[in-house]
């Protein structure tokens, strides 16, 4: 269940059943099917409780039971941040973490940088992934991030000092996927798919939204990467935030998901 709470609650605790609740499942916007019927995903939109407008999506993967009864069984729930930045991946490699629950790949962007991700609404597209090029709506969920004044800080605390002519450290917009080294921080486990990545934020709100009986206020960076500008889900419960502004320049390990479903597809609730 790759919610990937815990950089905007990370003391949720057991209030996380909560996401398991059918109470969520009377209110659905959106179903996508696979070609053959055998997955669903079914979209719940959660509006900012405060601006009152969109600001994500929780979405449950349901499994059609064999049984000739055909009922549905979730085995996922995803929460997704809402943008309108569509960035174009090409999908180079189903990674072995793969499963009907999720699907996971390293991807370069237009740019030639790699980095890995994890797909949501998945069945939106038939066939395989692989050797294709899609526009995705993509946001990230950091399990750890660090904030500079700018990017010559940020490199000369990862000891570049360079002067004109030499290699100066890390570009604003550095990704990696996490393979580029084996498990760099004590708080990602050897099975995680996630990215490493550098930017500059370029904007700053707070959010708030609730589900059924848990409120969650936290806050959204938008940053800009080399996946575009980006929605970052943030908590100071989780980091430091009380450097955060726009023009800083950050670095991460987070959870990066690419939203197959983008927004133009979506209908639009009702308020």
């Amino acid at each position: 269940m790759p919610l990937h709470l815990d950089s905007i609650a990370p003391d949720i605790g057991p209030a996380a059943e909560n996401f398991l609740r059918p109470d969520l499942m009377d209110s659905i916007d959106d179903v996508i099917y696979s070609e053959d019927e055998r997955i669903l995903h079914v979209a719940h939109f959660i509006l900012d409780s405060a601006r009152f407008g969109r600001v994500g999506k929780l979405i449950y993967t349901l499994l059609r039971d064999p049984d000739p009864a055909e009922s549905y069984g979730i085995i996922d729930i995803d929460l997704t941040l809402c943008t309108k930045q569509t960035p174009k991946l090409r999908f180079l490699r189903k990674l072995p973490q793969s499963s009907d629950a999720n699907e996971y790949y390293d991807v370069e962007n237009a740019q030639g940088q790699r980095l890995q991700v994890e797909t949501v609404n998945r069945s939106k597209i038939a066939g395989e992934l692989t050797g294709t090029e899609r526009y995705v709506h993509a946001c990230a969920f950091p399990f750890r991030f660090d904030i500079f004044d700018d990017i010559d800080a940020l490199n000369r605390a990862f000891g570049w000092n360079a002067e004109d002519g030499e290699v100066g450290g890390l570009s604003e917009t550095f990704a990696a996927p996490a393979s580029l080294t084996d498990v760099p921080d004590e708080a990602a486990d050897e099975s995680d798919v996630f990215s490493i990545l550098a930017g500059t934020v370029r904007a700053v709100r707070d959010a708030s939204m609730s589900i059924v009986r848990c409120r969650f206020d936290f806050t959204i960076a938008e940053v800009e990467t080399a996946l575009g500008v980006i929605p970052v889900a943030l908590s100071e419960r989780a980091f430091d935030l009380s450097e955060l502004a726009p023009g800083k320049a950050v670095f991460m390990y987070a959870y990066v998901k690419a939203d197959l479903a983008l927004f133009q597809d979506l209908p639009k609730p009702e308020l």
